[in-house]
């Protein structure tokens, strides 16, 4: 079973590297553990993100979906768990994961269930160019689909679970002043800029970065520290995650160690 998984991740890794021309790891090995149902991943070699944002979610998105999807007519696989030479996100990444854990806190929540419509657009320090998170994949671009299934399911929530339901990304019709983009496809960062400019923690997250890609980062930190602001009971990110286009079905992420949330998520995908 761990070569069916390793090789399933590493031409994951491989398809990656070949598409979004970057450097990464070189090596992706992988076991399965039969008690959990997890897939382990250890990236090796090469070169790793210099931080845990977004160049590292898109690889291990990349990655997670592939191993799963090749590894879903064979075993039951619940979920992956990354290690980069060894190392867990908290050892390789600590300032990350600090920020992390102050999320993740458990708390008694009683404010509304966060919508978050996933990506959206935000400015390149690199290219110094505004630009959606992510690439056409089958003829869509991510950032413009997930707000109209975040609509659907503030409505849903509202209708049929009595809860009150907020959105992140803005969905006015309206340009975005620096960008020219309609409002609608603007990353929440934005939209929380305008509605909290007292509280640059929300949406200026990491002022003393000079990645090209912090604002993207900061739009990804946004949505939890939206989402505490209100003492929400759920945050839902909602992706299209790109893969072959006979994919279907929903697949729901969940941190470990929390029962209550893997309920819910179990609840989500099962209607």
């Amino acid at each position: 079973m761990d070569a069916i998984v390793t090789r399933a991740s590493q031409e994951a890794l491989d398809a990656y590297r070949r598409q979004s021309h970057l450097s990464t790891p070189s090596e992706a090995v992988s076991s399965y553990d039969i008690a959990t149902g997890m897939i382990r991943i250890d990236l090796r070699g090469g070169r790793l993100p210099g931080n845990g944002g977004a160049e590292l979610e898109d690889l291990q998105g990349f990655i997670s979906n592939g191993v799963l999807e090749s590894a879903r007519p064979i075993l039951p696989a619940a979920g992956t768990k990354f290690y980069y030479n060894g190392k867990d996100f908290e050892d390789q990444y600590p300032d990350d994961a600090k920020g992390d854990r102050e999320s993740r806190a458990e708390r008694q929540n009683d404010g509304p269930v966060v919508v978050s419509a996933g990506h959206g657009w935000y400015y390149h320090h690199g290219f110094r160019d505004w630009r959606a998170q992510r690439d056409p994949s089958n003829g869509i671009i991510e950032d413009e689909i997930t707000p109209g299934y975040a609509d659907e399911l503030r409505q849903w929530l509202i209708e049929r679970s009595q809860v009150a339901a907020v959105r992140v990304r803005s969905g006015a019709l309206d340009p975005h002043d620096r960008s020219g983009q309609a409002w609608w496809r603007m990353g929440g960062r934005y939209s929380l800029e305008v509605s909290h400019p007292d509280q640059p923690d929300l949406w200026n997250s990491l002022p003393t970065s000079t990645h090209p890609l912090r604002e993207r980062d900061e739009d990804i930190r946004s949505r939890p520290h939206y989402a505490n602001l209100l003492n929400a009971r759920a945050l839902f990110h909602l992706h299209t995650n790109a893969g072959s286009p006979l994919a279907s079905g929903a697949r729901a992420y969940v941190a470990e160690g929390r029962p209550e949330d893997y309920r819910l998520a179990s609840r989500v995908c099962a209607t």
